[in-house]
C-alpha cells in the first residue's frame, strides 16, 4: 500500500459519516449479469399466471442472464428489438432482461463496456406501447436507470395517444451493492389516471430469496426512496471495511420523503481483541428518558458499552425527540436495520435485543383523566421522588417535572411558606409523611436551559425603573413562571399563554406552583399564534416584552420541530414585540 493509500484508508476509519455516496454506487456491468439469473426467475414464477407464452418474449442474451427454469423455455426469445415494435400490440408480457444494456453498451473490442447513464426513453415508451391491455413489461435496472423512471413514465402517459392509460408500477430490489431492481410496468388502456397520484410498490429480496411485503408510496418519489435505500446499503458495505475500535453513525428516517431524523443508529466496534474474536453483535434501544446517557457518547464511553454487554459489535438505536413509539414499537420497526447492520460474520445467529433505561424505578399514579396522568417516580438508588406529568396520547414523553421531599405534616403545616403540601401516594401516607415540592431543584434538562439565560441579566442594573416582562407561550403547569419568581421575585411581570385551561390547575393542585396566587403573573387562557395576533392589532394598547419564551408542544413527527413552524411564520414573529 502505498503512501496515499495508506492515508485514504485512515481518514475512512476515522470518520464517523458515510464518505460520498458516490464512491459506493455500482452501475450494474457484464460480470454482474450472473448473479441475478436466478432471482428474475424467481419474480418471473410470482406472474406466471399472467404469462401467456404465444404472447410472451423475453430478451437477453444466454451468457449474460440465463433463465434456466423449465416453465420458461417455450417464451419466445429474441435480442432484435425492431422487429418486435414492427408487430404492434401482439404481447401480453414482455422482459427485457438486460436492461437496455445491450443498447446502451459501447460493444467494442478496444474499449471495456461501461453502461451509458441515461434511458433510451424511445425504447422504452414503444415497449409499453407494444404490450396489450392488462399487459405488462419487466426490466432489469440498476440504480441510474431506475431513478429516471418516474419522468419517462410520465412523458408516456401525459403524450396525447396514451391519455387513456393507466399503469401499476412495482420495484423488487433483488441486489444491494450494486442495487439492482427488477421492475415492472402493467399497462391499463382506457382507463386514466393523473400522473401525480399514481402508487408504487416497492418490494425486498433477500439471499434466501424470500421478499418483504411491499411499501406503498407515491411514483413521484422513487427516486428519493432508491437512494435513501442505496444509502442504508452503502453504509452496510462501508461497515465491512471498518477496523476495530471505530464508531459511525447513521441517520435513519422511517419516511424517506421526509428529511426528518427519527433514528441515530451507532454502530461500534470493539477494540478489544478478545471480543474481536467471538463476533458477537448485540443491539440496544437507549430509552430518551434515560439519565446516564451522555457517558455512552464518546468514544471511551462505546468501548466500555462494548465490554459491558460482552459483544464486538453494538448497535445503539437512539430515538430522537419527536418520536414517541413504545419500546416495543422502536424494536419492530428498527429490525430491518439491524440485520442489515450487524457484523457480516455475527457468531450470534440472532441479535439479541437490550434497553438502556432507568428501569429499577417504582412508579405510582397520582391523578388521572382522559387526557393525562400525574405520576410519582421513586428512584431506588438513590431514594429520590419525582412527580410527572404525562399526556396519555404520548406515554413516553415526560411533559413536566419536578422534584419531591417527605417531611411530616406538623413541620409542613409549621413553615407554610418552604413547605408546600402535596398529594401523596399510600407507601408515604402510611408512614404518616407528606410530599412537598422541592423549590430549589429543577429536573428537566430543557428548563434549565431557558433559565441558564437569565442568570445574565442583572435586574438591578438592566431594570432600575421597572420590571423584567417575560412572555411565555405555551406555559403549561407554570413550571417556568414559578422559577422565573423564585428568582426574581417582584422584579418581574410574566404573561402566561396556555391553551388548556385545565393545566395552571394542575400545576398549582399537583405541583405546588402556586398559580392563582402569583399577583405579578397574569394568564390567558386560548390558542397562543391567536393571543399573538390579536396583541398586534391593538397598537395602543401593545405590550412589549423584554424576554419571550416559546415552550409550546408539537406532536406533529412530520414537522420535525417543536414550537410548530407556524411560529417562524414571519407574521407570527413580527407580531411579538420585543423591547
Amino acid at each position: 500500500m502505498d503512501s496515499s493509500q495508506s492515508q485514504n484508508k485512515k481518514t475512512v476509519n476515522s470518520t464517523s459519516h458515510l464518505p460520498d455516496i458516490d464512491n459506493y454506487v455500482a452501475p450494474l456491468v457484464h460480470e454482474n449479469y450472473k448473479t441475478v439469473s436466478r432471482k428474475l426467475e424467481v419474480i418471473l414464477k410470482l406472474f406466471k399466471t399472467k404469462i401467456d407464452e404465444k404472447s410472451a418474449i423475453i430478451f437477453n442474451k444466454d451468457e449474460e442472464i440465463s433463465i434456466k427454469d423449465e416453465s420458461f423455455q417455450n417464451i419466445k426469445r429474441s435480442c432484435q428489438y425492431e422487429d418486435l415494435l414492427e408487430q404492434g400490440k401482439n404481447y401480453n408480457f414482455i422482459v427485457d432482461a438486460l436492461s437496455f444494456h445491450h443498447r446502451q453498451t459501447d460493444t467494442s473490442e478496444h474499449q471495456q463496456k461501461t453502461p451509458k447513464q441515461n434511458i433510451d426513453k424511445k425504447l422504452f415508451k414503444n415497449l409499453l406501447s407494444t404490450v396489450n391491455d392488462k399487459g405488462m413489461v419487466m426490466f432489469v435496472m440498476d440504480f441510474h436507470f431506475l431513478i429516471q423512471v418516474p419522468e419517462v413514465l410520465k412523458e408516456f402517459i401525459v403524450d396525447e395517444k396514451e391519455s387513456n392509460v393507466n399503469i401499476l408500477t412495482r420495484v423488487y430490489v433483488i441486489e444491494k451493492l450494486p442495487l439492482v431492481g427488477v421492475l415492472t410496468i402493467q399497462k391499463f388502456e382506457k382507463s386514466h389516471s393523473d400522473f401525480d397520484s399514481l402508487k408504487l410498490l416497492t418490494y425486498e429480496m433477500y439471499e434466501d430469496y424470500s421478499i418483504t411485503k411491499p411499501v406503498s408510496y407515491l411514483l413521484t418519489l422513487l427516486k428519493k426512496s432508491l437512494t435513501y435505500m442505496y444509502e442504508m446499503f452503502q453504509y452496510q458495505g462501508y461497515l465491512n471495511t471498518l477496523t476495530p475500535g471505530n464508531v459511525v453513525k447513521i441517520s435513519v428516517r422511517e419516511n424517506f420523503w421526509s428529511d426528518n431524523v427519527d433514528y441515530t443508529i451507532t454502530v461500534v466496534d470493539s477494540n478489544d481483541p478478545e471480543l474481536t474474536k467471538r463476533r458477537t453483535c448485540v443491539a440496544i434501544i437507549v430509552a430518551k428518558s434515560y439519565a446516564n446517557d451522555f457517558i455512552y457518547l464518546t468514544l471511551e464511553g462505546n468501548m466500555q458499552l462494548c465490554q459491558q454487554v460482552q459483544a464486538a459489535r453494538i448497535i445503539l438505536i437512539r430515538p430522537n425527540a419527536f418520536n414517541y413509539a413504545t419500546v416495543n414499537e422502536i424494536q419492530d420497526r428498527i429490525s430491518h436495520y439491524i440485520s442489515l447492520f450487524r457484523n457480516a460474520d455475527s457468531s450470534n445467529s440472532q441479535t439479541p435485543i437490550m434497553l438502556m433505561s432507568d428501569n429499577k424505578n417504582e412508579s405510582y399514579e397520582v391523578y388521572r383523566e382522559n387526557s393525562f396522568l400525574v405520576r410519582d417516580i421513586i428512584e431506588n438508588e438513590k431514594k429520590e421522588t419525582f412527580r410527572q406529568l404525562i399526556f396519555n396520547d404520548h406515554e413516553s414523553e415526560t411533559q413536566s417535572e419536578v422534584k419531591l421531599f417527605l417531611t411530616t405534616k406538623s413541620k409542613a403545616k409549621s413553615d407554610p411558606e418552604h413547605y408546600t403540601i402535596l398529594p401523596t401516594i399510600q407507601k408515604y401516607k402510611e408512614k404518616h409523611l407528606v410530599s412537598c415540592l422541592d423549590q430549589n431543584f429543577i429536573c428537566s434538562f430543557y428548563i434549565k436551559t431557558v433559565l441558564t439565560g437569565i442568570f445574565f441579566i442583572n435586574s438591578e442594573k438592566n431594570f432600575p425603573d421597572k420590571n423584567l416582562e417575560v412572555l411565555i407561550l405555551g406555559a403549561g403547569i407554570g413550571t417556568i413562571n414559578f422559577f422565573f419568581n423564585r428568582i426574581f421575585g417582584s422584579k418581574v411581570n410574566i404573561t402566561a399563554v396556555e391553551l388548556d385551561k385545565k393545566m395552571p390547575e394542575i400545576g398549582e393542585k399537583y405541583f405546588g406552583f402556586k398559580n392563582s396566587q402569583l399577583e405579578n403573573c397574569k394568564w390567558h387562557i386560548g390558542d397562543a399564534k391567536e393571543f399573538l395576533l390579536e396583541s398586534s392589532k391593538n397598537k395602543e394598547n401593545e405590550k412589549k416584552y423584554d424576554m419571550v419564551i416559546s415552550d409550546i408542544n408539537n406532536f406533529d413527527p412530520s414537522e420535525g420541530i417543536s414550537p410548530p413552524p407556524i411560529f417562524f411564520n414571519e407574521d407570527i414573529l413580527n407580531s411579538v414585540q420585543v423591547i
